[in-house]
């Protein structure tokens, strides 16, 4: 799995060795993080590594020196491309076939609504996906949980957050999306559930003709 440094992939590392633990069926559970040193965001490694021991799950750090400035691409989109190249490449390395990542609820949401207003598409990402053929599957455990319950579970546990902010997290737009969608959950009770939903039940009927 890929482990980032914060609540979200703590949430998940714990979670899943508790499955790996009553599970029938024997999985191996390795954790991995991808650390650019061209960048100031920091997170302990050190402890990272400290909890993963704790619990018995094998670590493995990966340190690269990409530059994220002066791309066709965003700086966080060119990072996030990056990172993914090389857990893929771990992921062979290691002979894994299925790479768990700790997105929560609130993550598909803001990405459903951040690719309506900058790539004009309803999408996000799903539970579950194969790459190169079938070779990796990408599973997301926790896309049913939100993210303060993530908070909450951290905060039990007493797993720490990242150390440092990325520079460039003030220009991302995901983070200027967050309050928007604070308000919107605050319209309706089931609204970020609802929000969820409506991604399969999509009712092209009652949808304006596709515009060129």
């Amino acid at each position: 799995m890929g482990i980032s440094g914060g609540k979200d992939s703590y949430t998940l590392l714990h979670l899943l060795k508790m499955v790996q633990r009553n599970y029938k069926i024997p999985f191996e559970l390795i954790a991995v993080h991808i650390s650019n040193t061209a960048l100031p965001y920091r997170v302990n490694t050190l402890k990272m590594g400290e909890i993963c021991d704790k619990i018995n799950v094998p670590f493995h750090l990966k340190e690269l020196n990409e530059s994220v400035e002066n791309r066709s691409k965003s700086p966080c989109f060119y990072c996030s491309w990056v990172r993914r190249k090389e857990v893929f490449l771990m992921a062979d390395e290691l002979n894994a076939n299925k790479i768990a990542y700790g997105h929560h609820l609130d993550d598909v949401n803001e990405t459903l609504i951040m690719n309506m207003i900058v790539h004009g598409t309803i999408s996000a990402f799903p539970a579950s996906k194969s790459f190169f053929d079938g070779k990796f599957d990408i599973i997301r455990p926790l896309i049913l949980i939100s993210e303060p319950e993530t908070i909450r579970y951290s905060e039990i546990y007493s797993f720490p957050d990242e150390e440092q902010n990325c520079e460039f997290e003030e220009r991302n737009l995901r983070d200027s999306l967050k309050g928007v969608m604070n308000n919107l959950y605050a319209l309706k009770k089931n609204a970020k559930i609802n929000l969820f939903r409506s991604m399969s039940k999509i009712d092209t009927d009652y949808l304006p003709d596709k515009t060129k």
